[in-house]
């Protein structure tokens, strides 16, 4: 069985994940970019604490969480 679509397109979600749409109003939250440099659970915490106040579901987290890192520590 091979990789789901997203995947071989270079999208490394699953189809579960990408059709939770984005609310319209969705933004990155207000967190520091990681680039490896400080302690990453202190970055996580930060996410979710910011996650819960914009009441992202799983799949939102899952897509805007990676959107906090810096070039560096993709």
């Amino acid at each position: 069985m091979g990789a789901p679509a997203e995947e071989q397109a270079g999208i490394p979600f699953t189809e579960e994940v990408m059709a939770d749409e984005l609310p319209m109003n969705c933004r990155t939250p207000a967190v520091a970019e990681y680039d490896g440099t400080t302690d990453p659970q202190e970055h996580l915490s930060q996410f979710e604490n910011a996650a819960l106040l914009h009441r992202y579901t799983n799949c939102i987290k899952y897509r805007v969480f990676v959107t906090t890192f810096a070039w560096a520590a993709q």
